[in-house]
Order: structure tokens, then sequence, then C-alpha cells
């Protein structure tokens, strides 16, 4: 993980200062994070696949872009060059949609306030960069069903069930 100043917030999602991340985790504040979930023609959840080294979920799945919101970054600028960063998907802002902000508590009880971004309709170009992702692969919502009731520990964290649910109900308001 690399080490930045990063904002802390409390539980409703109201700065209260800053601090490196690293001591942010170890006392366990709440940070900000954009999360966002790309969708091909072919309505295919694209999904990555975190390397070994990682040190928040090492070799699992996750969403196709994940990452900490910057010092006094907003969340939308996270997003795009998070993606630009993690994926090599450019000039795609005006395409990703925003869904919500969702407080979570991960594994070992790091928390997050996750802004949550979808962008529909996406096939590439897609370009690995910074040692981020190992590889993508794409996955119908209906493998990610049955991955969930397997309980496939290729997918420990992903998709977190808050997320997954809210994926589902955007993408059936906004495709029928």
């Amino acid at each position: 993980m690399a080490d930045e100043r990063i904002n802390i917030y409390d539980e409703n999602n109201m700065r209260i200062g800053d601090m490196m991340k690293s001591e942010a985790y170890k006392q366990w504040q709440y940070v900000r994070a954009v999360i966002l979930y790309v969708f091909n023609t072919e309505n295919k959840l694209r999904l990555q696949k975190r390397p070994k080294d990682k040190w928040i979920k090492p070799d699992c799945r996750d969403a196709t872009v994940s990452g900490h919101i910057a010092l006094w970054e907003e969340p939308t600028v996270a997003m795009i060059r998070e993606a630009e960063e993690e994926a090599g998907i450019m000039d795609a802002g005006d395409k990703i949609d925003f869904i919500q902000v969702y407080t979570c508590h991960g594994q070992n009880e790091y928390r997050w306030h996750n802004y949550l971004y979808v962008l529909q309709w996406y096939d590439g170009p897609f370009e690995f960069k910074d040692g981020e992702v190992e590889d993508m692969q794409t996955f119908t919502l209906e493998q990610v069903e049955d991955i969930f009731a397997w309980n496939n520990m290729e997918f420990p964290w992903f998709p977190r069930a808050q997320e997954f649910t809210l994926i589902k109900n955007y993408l059936q308001e906004t495709r029928f």
C-alpha cells in the first residue's frame, strides 16, 4: 500500500481531519473510496483479479476499478483518475453513472464510505497499469450469484452484498 495523507471521516461521512493512510487503517478510521463496475455490450460484468502482493484483497476478484480518494479530491475526479490508472479507461467520465454512497465495514473492521459507480456498454480498450491488476475477466450476473451461493474463495470480498444489490437495482431501473 502506497502511504499518503488522506482525509478521515466520521460515521456520517463528515470530514474530521487527515492522516497517513496506514495510520487511518491502524486506528480504524473511516476513509473514502471509489468503486466502479464496468459492463460490456453483452451485459457482462468485468472484474479484476488483484495481485497476490496487495495488502487489501490480495489474489481476489474485485470491482473493475477501486481506490482511495486522495486528500481534498472530489469523488468523481477520483473515479476518473482510478479508472485511468488501474484499467486504462480513458475519456469515459461522462459515461460513468454515480449510484450512491454507502458505508461499509470490511474485513478486520476496515471502514469505508464507498462511492459506487457503473459504466455500461463499454468494451474497452483496457490497459493494466501500476501493478494494480493481475487480470480481468467477464461474468454474467447469474454467474456472480452462483459464486455467491457456493462461497467461492476466489471471491471472498466480491461482491459485497450491498454493492451487488445496488448494482442489480440500478441495472433494472436503467435498462427496462
